[in-house]
Formats: C-alpha cells, structure tokens, sequence
C-alpha cells in the first residue's frame, strides 16, 4: 500500500480509538504546521468538516501522516 513506512498521527482519538471532545481539527494543526515553514504533501485533503488526511517530512525526511478520522 506504501512504499516506506511513517508515523501516524490521529487527531481527536485518543489510545482506544475513541473520539476525544475539544481536540483540534486537523485544518488547525495543517494551519500551524504551514506557518511554521513546512509544506503540506502528497494529496492533502482538508476539505469538509471532519475526516481530512495530509503528509509533511520532518526536517530528516521522515514522512509524518496526520489522518483525522471523525
């Protein structure tokens, strides 16, 4: 399914897969993350309300997937 391996990152679950109430959105932490200087990658998808998906690499070039679920 992927070609190298990476971290993954589930905003508003917590460790049980359970919705966590007054987390941030996954469109926040994207805007934050850009304002830092980093790129968002490989097929960032943040529109709509919930679910969204994006991809940085670390300054290593390690790739980071943030996936919001809910």
């Amino acid at each position: 399914m992927f070609e190298e391996g990476f971290l993954t990152f589930n905003p508003k679950w917590n460790t049980n897969k359970e919705t966590e109430e007054g987390m941030e959105d996954i469109r926040e932490i994207a805007k934050k993350i850009e304002k830092e200087g980093y790129s968002l990658e490989e097929g960032a998808s943040l529109d709509g309300e919930n679910a969204g998906y994006f991809f940085i690499k670390d300054p290593d070039g390690h790739k980071l997937l943030f996936d919001q679920h809910v």
